[in-house]
Parts: C-alpha cells; sequence; structure tokens
C-alpha cells in the first residue's frame, strides 16, 4: 500500500511493451506478502508439531505416569505442575540411574498391596528396603525442590516448590536478599 493507502501494483516480468494483450496481470504488493507470510507462518506451525510430537510421546511413559501418581500419594496433592514434575523426574532420574525402575515398583507395590500412605515408609523400611529411600527423595524434590545432597544437590524449584504452595496464600518465598547474611537479627529501627 502506499502511502495515501491505495494498493501498489507490481508487474510479474518485467515487460517493455505496454500494451494489455503482452503484459501480465498485475499483482497487488500486500496479497503477495500475505501469502508468503501465511506459508511461513503454516510451515512453522507444522515443524513446530512435527518436532515436538515426540517429546510429547516421550513423556507419557509408564515410569513417569508412576512417579505422578506416587508422587501424588505422598504429597497429598491431586494436582501437580506437570512441567515440575518432568524437570524432577529428570532430576532424579540423573542423580540415581535406578530410579526409574524403583519408581515403577513402587507404584506397582503400592497399588497391589493397597498400602496406605501413612503406612508406607513402615512398610518399605520393614519388608521393602531396596525401595525405602525412593519415598524420601520424591517428598524433598516436591517440597524442598532440591535433588541430590551434598556437592550433587541441585535446586529444581524454588518458587514453585511445595513448600512455598502451601503457604503462599499468606507468604510469599523471597526473590532476593534483604541484606547481608544475618542482618534479621538486627532490631528495626
Amino acid at each position: 500500500m502506499g502511502r495515501n493507502g491505495a494498493v501498489i501494483h507490481v508487474s510479474s516480468s518485467p515487460s517493455t511493451n505496454s500494451s494489455p494483450e503482452s503484459r501480465e496481470p498485475d499483482v497487488p504488493v500486500s496479497g503477495a506478502y500475505d501469502l508468503a507470510r501465511r506459508s511461513l507462518l503454516l510451515g512453522l506451525a507444522a515443524a513446530g508439531v512435527v518436532l515436538t510430537a515426540p517429546q510429547a510421546f516421550a513423556d507419557t511413559t509408564p515410569s513417569r505416569d508412576a512417579f505422578l501418581a506416587v508422587s501424588k500419594l505422598l504429597t497429598g496433592f491431586t494436582s501437580l505442575d506437570p512441567g515440575l514434575a518432568a524437570r524432577l523426574y529428570d532430576a532424579l532420574n540423573t542423580n540415581d540411574p535406578k530410579f526409574t525402575a524403583g519408581v515403577t515398583a513402587l507404584a506397582t507395590l503400592i497399588s497391589q498391596q493397597n498400602i496406605d500412605p501413612l503406612s508406607l515408609q513402615a512398610t518399605l523400611d520393614g519388608t521393602h528396603s531396596d525401595l525405602a529411600a525412593l519415598p524420601r527423595q520424591i517428598v524433598t524434590a516436591w517440597y524442598m525442590g532440591v535433588v541430590g545432597t551434598g556437592d550433587a544437590a541441585r535446586c529444581i524449584a524454588f518458587e514453585t516448590d511445595l513448600t512455598n504452595i502451601v503457604v503462599s496464600d499468606k507468604l510469599t518465598p523471597p526473590s532476593f536478599c534483604f541484606g547481608a547474611y544475618g542482618s534479621w537479627t538486627s532490631q528495626p529501627v
């Protein structure tokens, strides 16, 4: 479009002959750009679907489903953030190569024996010591947002960990330090 709102026409082939029979029809510039833009956007959208489809299917493996089911049972939350669940699962799995098999076995054990969540840890400590550490790892990951211990500890979540979600109606987790370490011990002015 020109400055006054008129459509600018561009000939699709340069021609010195200006007779109407020899000229190709004029194509409005705005239409050509719209068509090219739409084609580009459709192509990008299609590429995005193709590239993300395998990831969408990969996120629904039985071990991830087992992790989410066990997490809901252990935390007491019926709805957990799927993005955070994926990050915690990946971190726990990276931290312990046997985690996938363990969480699947734990989910199977809970469902087969219909174990009450309050007696789960005692049951695992008594008869299934190979799975006893898993509930603690999972609950720590969800509530503290930390996976691993010591030098291997990694913070996966802070503001969205369950410790902060539980108290979010009254408290907001600080995202910065209000002063030097120990500054909270001095009396306010």
